[in-house]
């Protein structure tokens, strides 16, 4: 079904004789666990929900697969420079980047972050990707994980509390409060929840709602 829509867009294109001169990027906005690690949908920071598919051709973009980490984040700042715009350079690697930089010079040990504060979850959890390492960091106290994805690209292997890996995490996680406060930025979003709760009735109002699967929104 998929392939069969792309096709779909891709005809149309060479039909109108755009095929050259367009830039096709395909991406979702998340994975899917799909029973992994006893995990259903996407709440988590293993890899199948992390991580997502993300290719792109076009005139200038070789065929070959970059080994950069890259987010989500970069997609408009991609876009702005196919088109022309004056794209602004982040300073900080882990801030939106324009693929078109990472072409020709892959950038493997490139800081990526993620965070994750919906779905019920019992308490924040970020993540830092740095080349094959990925650290994950839970909010109040719950121990942390650590994986190295080249060897274990399934991750059954969790470094999160191996004394030999301490020094690995001690600087991954240095990283990760250079961005922001785990901590700090957990207790804003249990707030923010709060008063959404107390704003639509209470827990168990919000709860009773017929059809709920999404925070409710007023006009």
């Amino acid at each position: 079904f998929l392939d069969d829509n792309i096709g779909r867009i891709l005809g149309a294109l060479e039909e109108s004789g755009s095929l050259t001169d367009t830039v096709v990027i395909y991406l979702s906005d998340h994975g899917e666990m799909l029973g992994k690690h006893g995990f259903w949908t996407k709440s988590v920071m293993y890899e199948d929900s992390v991580g997502i598919p993300l290719i792109m051709s076009g005139e200038g973009v070789p065929v070959d697969v970059n080994a950069t980490p890259v987010s989500l984040t970069d997609i408009a700042p991609t876009i702005a420079q196919i088109v022309g715009c004056d794209v602004r350079t982040e300073p900080a690697q882990w801030k939106g980047q324009s693929l078109l930089g990472f072409l020709d010079t892959p950038k493997t040990e490139r800081v990526v972050l993620s965070e994750y504060h919906d779905g019920g979850s019992p308490t924040g959890s970020f993540m830092i990707r740095q080349g094959a390492w990925k650290y994950v960091y839970y909010a109040g106290g719950h121990p942390p994980q650590l994986f190295e994805l080249d060897n274990d690209p399934d991750e059954l292997i969790d470094f999160g509390v191996s004394p030999e890996h301490h020094s690995r995490r001690q600087k991954l996680h240095e990283m990760l409060t250079s961005i922001l406060d785990p901590e700090e930025v957990n207790a804003r979003a249990f707030a923010d929840q709060a008063q959404l709760l107390e704003q639509f009735g209470g827990r168990k109002h919000v709860l009773a709602m017929p059809g709920f699967n999404h925070t409710p929104v007023t006009t």
